[in-house]
This record gives structure tokens, sequence and C-alpha cells, in this order.
């Protein structure tokens, strides 16, 4: 048994297999308009940050913890003095616009970074700005801790104060300026 002559129809195989053979390598040939940006593995992720009810619990829940703790500490008081030290960046500050616009435009960081701090408009993370206003009502001294370099000083305080933050003073921000790690910058508060 052969082909079935039905299959081929009236015109011959090699017209067939020649249109087959012309769409498979017009669909392989076929490139997208915009070249890999390298950042395709962020559009998920950026994505689920911006849109996900999920991640705004999380937030939330992460500050409800973090009140009850600070409610703990000052239960249990003793003479030295407490303090909240929080990084900035992903944690009291969204900056997933920046990240979506490099998606966009084909970027990533550091390109576009200081200005997207010198902007100033990054929202607040849920419940950070609750939570930290909550410890200045409470007398607790609030450091920043980021890995923001000093170049974008202004821009950084200009968002924590447009946004409501408290305690926004060049004395209790601690930016980059040498070591990527913040365990210095840690080591160097002191109340």
């Amino acid at each position: 048994m052969g082909i079935k002559k039905s299959w081929i129809g009236n015109g011959s195989i090699e017209i067939k297999l020649g249109c087959l053979l012309f769409v498979l390598f017009s669909l392989v040939s076929c490139t997208p308009e915009k070249p890999q940006t390298g950042n395709e593995h962020a559009v998920m992720g950026t994505l689920y940050q911006q849109s996900s009810a999920e991640v705004r619990a999380l937030q939330y829940q992460a500050f409800a913890i973090a009140r009850m703790r600070l409610d703990q500490a000052l239960e249990d008081s003793t003479e030295k003095p407490l303090a909240v030290v929080v990084d900035i960046d992903e944690t009291v500050l969204d900056n997933s616009p920046y990240q979506a616009k490099g998606i966009l435009e084909n970027f990533s960081y550091p390109t576009g970074w200081n200005d997207w701090c010198n902007l100033s408009i990054a929202e607040p993370i849920p419940g950070a700005l609750g939570f930290l206003n909550y410890a200045d009502s409470k007398n607790i001294t609030v450091f920043y801790v980021s890995n923001r370099k000093e170049v974008v000083r202004e821009g950084t305080k200009k968002n924590l104060v447009d946004k409501g933050f408290p305690q926004v003073l060049d004395e209790q921000i601690f930016l980059r300026t040498e070591s990527v790690s913040k365990t210095a910058r840690r080591d160097a508060i002191s109340l």
C-alpha cells in the first residue's frame, strides 16, 4: 500500500512539498522586530510585582509583623534606645516602573538608574509608610541604609519626603560611597 491518492489530490507531490518547504522556511526565517534585550527574564517578575494582590498582601503582612515586633521590643524596653533600620529600594520604595521601562526600552541597571532616582517619583511599598510613621510616633529613630550612591542623595531625600516618610535627615540616611556591602554603614549607626 502506498500514499493514498486522495491526500495528494490532483497536484503533484513535488508542488505540495515545495509549498510546504516554502512555508517552513518562511516561519523559520521570521525574526522578532526587536532583538532580544537580555531583560526577558524580568518580564514576569516585574508584572507580578506590579499587579499581584499576593505581593501587596505579603508586603502588608511583613510590615504588620514588624509593627508587632516593635511593640514587643517597646514592652521589653531596656535603657538602650531602639531604632528601626530599613533599606530603601524594594523595601520602602517600589522601583518596578524603572525595571519595566528597562524591559520596554532595552536597557538594564545601571543605565538610567540615577535619572530614575532623581525623578523622585517611586511609590511607597505597601505598609512601609504606615510602619515607619508608627515607629516615629513611638519616638523610635529611623535609619535608611541603601546601596544607592551619594550622587542621588537629594533625589532620594526628596522622594522619601514627598511620599511622607519620617526622619529623612542626612545623618539618618546611609548611602554607598565605596563598598557594596552595607555592613560598614550599619555599623556606623549610633544613637
